[in-house]
């Protein structure tokens, strides 16, 4: 069963790499996220600027979005199918 704060934790951690998103099994938003942080990484890298911080937001908001979203919501989105049982 997932755990509400466990996501928010990794949201605030490694947001920007999408391990939170991992953790719940969206696999393609996860992949997105790491593939948005590279892009992202490539191009402070090529620009020299910072635009890794567009990620590092982007794992931030989510962080806070969980820390608000309730428990039931977040249950009945993430853990549907143990609630089955």
């Amino acid at each position: 069963m997932k755990k509400k704060r466990t996501a928010a934790l990794l949201a605030f951690l490694f947001g920007a790499f999408g391990v939170h998103r991992f953790y719940l099994g969206e696999r393609v938003k996860a992949f997105f996220y790491l593939g948005f942080f590279m892009m992202m990484m490539i191009a402070t890298a090529e620009e020299n600027a910072p635009f890794i911080f567009f990620s590092a937001i982007l794992g931030f908001v989510d962080a806070v979005l969980f820390f608000v979203k309730p428990t039931e919501e977040f249950d009945e989105k993430y853990n549907a199918k143990y609630l089955r049982n």
